[in-house]
């Protein structure tokens, strides 16, 4: 008799979703089985092999599909599981369709061995992209070194796509799988078009959760199946059934995206470098603003660093242009667009030239306040103003957290006055002030709430690209990806936003943001322009993106980060406490607290930074060790705790 570990990807229990079963016959780990639970049959995964058990267990039913998931992915499934501290059902989840755990029957094919895509191929890539001599040496050097990870920091424009390009095609005439990952759904289209058009479209491979079942049944099935050799994905893609995996290209590493926000919390980079210790694996990371983790794994030689500081078609970097709103304040001009902004704008509209806008926050005014009394109108299930969008004429209130929605009130609740004023700016205001300066300028909204359908993005970036639009103003989501030869002017309305949050990556994040966003302007043969409009024009930030200094930056950044012991001179790991209830809220973080104490750790505590959210209220503790596993492993956690290994916030 044989027993094993099964878990079950469809019992959604917070305690336990491992069970021993039993076998007359040996069985593989990764082995998809049908089980009985109680009164039910459940489809689940073997993970382990285990010693006869002290009490009787139950026989498995029967095996469905034998080695469903490879003997890597179930050692992955362990590391997950262990480093994360996550939930084994969600982790399995990771790894399988969610066809495979609906549908009776699942036809998966047959694996196959034969070279056809070659000779597409030969056909597709006759006609190789020239490099220059800072792209033919990093190309060189990432082929003679296949020890260690390589981080390749090229500055926007300077051709590191190329070089993906070149070691892709050598890799996938080998016969091997590569994975280029990239950290949101909306940079996917963009990116596998570039693929398919030189690699052609029976060789490339899309994976994101965007995807509908169907779909990733269909993409999961070629690649378990060996007839993708080029997989274009975003984080979840690193859990695909490759068959040869020889090489992960992760680009604009820094990216937060990257980071899974529920459990399991996993982040991208440090799968990547699981699969490069584990599975030997080649591996690249690539950015114009490196996270700090690795910038510093390649000061201290532990990555090795490779520098592209010229742009590939050798344009010159933009003119970066600071504008201080104070000044704009002192001279009486109001407006969200400075006068010096104003005046460029005009500029490339005559010259037919497009234009991109940062502005990152939602809607039309970041909060209604009553003016009688001072009360703003506040989300009744979260901690938060309501921000005030204009859709189709009908002003409403929402909530950018629960995604609340109320109409405008008539009377404040608090005083019963009428007198109610819009305060900050959303982008949808932004929009409204740039009809009223340039009445002939057409203009394209990129945020959350024009992208909430599977291709409204890639309509949007489509469709700017064609320049059926002369302005493209958006969040966050403009400053990455979008590559445009007739973009020549890149602005920000206000670079403060995000700049003084009380988070340890504050400087980081708005550092990154600028620096991508003034990457898109003058990536053709003329010299773009940046405008930067900002209330601390002397801040740290704004002076190393005016100047384009990043290693000085990150130098003083890192300087601080160690003199406060935060990462990546120190691992954090978050736990958070969430209850409807403020007392029990209280009294479990006061039992908590008590027993790290006593255990000799040390920690921050403190209310999260949105303290009330979807009627729940949140509180942190920050630990810092190497080994918090030593620790939570002690600890007596109650429901209602989440883990989070290696957050990106600490707030």
């Amino acid at each position: 008799m044989y027993y094993y570990e099964v878990v079950l990807p469809t019992l959604n229990s917070p305690i336990k979703n491992e069970f021993t079963y039993s076998a007359d016959a040996k069985l593989n780990l990764g082995d998809f089985v049908e089980v009985p639970l109680k009164s039910k049959n459940y489809r689940g995964i073997v993970t382990k092999k285990v010693t006869a058990p002290k009490f009787n267990c139950k026989p498995i039913n029967q095996v469905l599909i034998p080695e469903l998931l490879s003997e890597w992915q179930i050692d992955l499934y362990h590391y997950i599981n262990n480093y994360y501290f996550a939930n084994p059902a969600k982790t399995i989840h990771l790894f399988l369709p969610n066809k495979i755990l609906k549908n009776k029957k699942i036809d998966l094919g047959a694996k196959s061995e034969s070279n056809s895509f070659l000779d597409i191929l030969k056909h597709k890539c006759a006609n190789k992209h020239e490099l220059n001599d800072e792209q033919k040496s990093t190309l060189n050097n990432v082929r003679d070194d296949k020890e260690k990870i390589h981080l390749i920091h090229g500055v926007t424009g300077s051709g590191k796509t190329e070089i993906y390009l070149q070691l892709i095609e050598e890799t996938v005439h080998k016969g091997h799988q590569v994975l280029m990952l990239v950290p949101e759904i909306s940079l996917t289209p963009q990116t596998a078009n570039y693929f398919s058009n030189y690699f052609g479209k029976e060789v490339v491979s899309i994976y994101h959760s965007g995807l509908n079942l169907s779909e990733q049944m269909l993409e999961w099935t070629k690649i378990r199946n060996n007839q993708a050799k080029i997989i274009i994905g975003s984080r979840s893609s690193l859990f695909l059934p490759y068959q040869n995996l020889e090489f992960i290209i992760m680009d604009e590493e820094h990216e937060f995206a990257y980071k899974q926000e529920q459990n399991p919390r996993y982040h991208a980079r440090n799968i990547v470098q699981w699969y490069h210790q584990t599975l030997n694996t080649k591996v690249i990371l690539g950015s114009a603003t490196p996270s700090f983790e690795s910038y510093a794994a390649a000061k201290s030689n532990k990555v090795n660093y490779h520098e592209l500081k010229q742009r590939a078609k050798k344009t010159p970097l933009p003119k970066i242009e600071i504008i201080d709103l104070k000044d704009e304040y002192k001279n009486k001009n109001y407006s969200l667009i400075s006068e010096r902004l104003q005046e460029e704008i005009s500029t490339h509209l005559k010259n037919n030239e497009q234009i991109m806008i940062l502005h990152n926050k939602r809607g039309f005014a970041n909060f209604l306040q009553c003016q009688d009394c001072g009360q703003a109108i506040d989300c009744p299930r979260c901690s938060i103003s309501l921000t005030l969008h204009k859709y189709s004429g009908q002003d409403i209130l929402q909530c950018h957290y629960c995604d609340y929605q109320q109409t405008n009130p008539q009377t404040c609740e608090n005083c019963h006055g009428h007198n109610f004023k819009n305060l900050g700016i959303g982008i949808q205001r932004v929009i409204e002030e740039l009809q009223t300066l340039f009445p002939i300028a057409r203009i394209l909204q990129a945020d959350s709430d024009t992208t909430s359908t599977k291709h409204s993005f890639t309509e949007i970036y489509q469709a700017f690209k064609n320049h059926e639009a002369d302005i493209l103003i958006g969040t966050q989501m403009i400053s990455k990806g979008i590559s445009i030869p007739n973009v020549q002017l890149a602005a920000v309305i206000n670079a403060d936003v995000g700049l003084h949050l009380p988070d340890f990556r504050a400087a980081e994040r708005s550092f990154q943001l600028l620096t991508q966003l003034s990457g898109r302007a003058g990536r053709n043969i003329k010299q773009g322009h940046v405008i930067i409009q900002t209330l601390s024009p002397e801040h740290p930030v704004i002076n190393a993106v005016k100047h384009n200094n990043l290693e000085e930056f990150y130098e003083n950044e890192l300087n601080l980060r160690q003199e406060f012991n935060y990462p990546p001179f120190s691992k954090l790991t978050k736990l958070t406490f969430s209850n409807a209830s403020k007392d029990k809220l209280k009294k479990a973080v006061t039992n908590l607290e008590n027993q790290i104490q006593k255990l000799g750790y040390q920690f921050k505590s403190a209310p999260a930074l949105i303290e009330k959210r979807h009627n729940k209220f949140y509180h942190n503790i920050l630990i810092e060790s190497l080994q918090p596993e030593k620790l939570i492993n002690k600890l007596d956690l109650e429901l209602g705790w989440t883990i989070d290994r290696d957050p990106i916030s600490a707030i």
